[in-house]
């Protein structure tokens, strides 16, 4: 059994206490493992509409206009999980870069640094512009 609680911190004091006590209390008699880090902010409703109505269909048009391929969102997605969602792993017998895919990207941060590397590449190597978030031009 896990119990997640989230709480706020006020003059070194959670501000659900009670909470936590009752989750110590389903493991009496066992040892636990405590830990406390910080709440991330998850990436946005926005940003992730964002993503799949601008930046996917962006790249999607970019690929058929210079490639004249046809790339579903899915093979899109596919794509930016691996060379700008990803993790790069180095084989310490080689010496060779691995990209490993990565599926989310949980912060608003990491989702927006990652975004900004998606419309980089595709402005430096095809010479297209990814439409901004506050353009609100929504086309499928």
């Amino acid at each position: 059994m896990k119990h997640i609680i989230n709480c706020h911190v006020k003059d070194g004091r959670p501000n659900n206490a009670k909470k936590l006590n009752e989750a110590f209390k389903s493991f009496e008699g066992k040892d636990v493992v405590v830990t406390v880090e910080k709440k991330k902010s998850k990436r946005s409703e926005q940003q992730n509409k964002y993503y799949w109505a601008c930046v996917i269909m962006d790249e999607i048009d970019c690929i058929k206009e210079h490639w004249g391929e046809i790339w579903s969102k899915d093979d899109m997605h596919s794509f930016n999980k691996v060379y700008f969602f990803g993790d790069e792993k180095v084989n310490q017998e080689t010496g060779e870069i691995i990209k490993v895919p990565k599926s989310s990207i949980t912060t608003k941060d990491n989702f927006s640094e990652a975004i900004e590397k998606i419309k980089q590449f595709f402005q430096l190597q095809f010479n297209y512009r990814i439409r901004e978030a506050n353009e609100h031009l929504f086309n499928d």
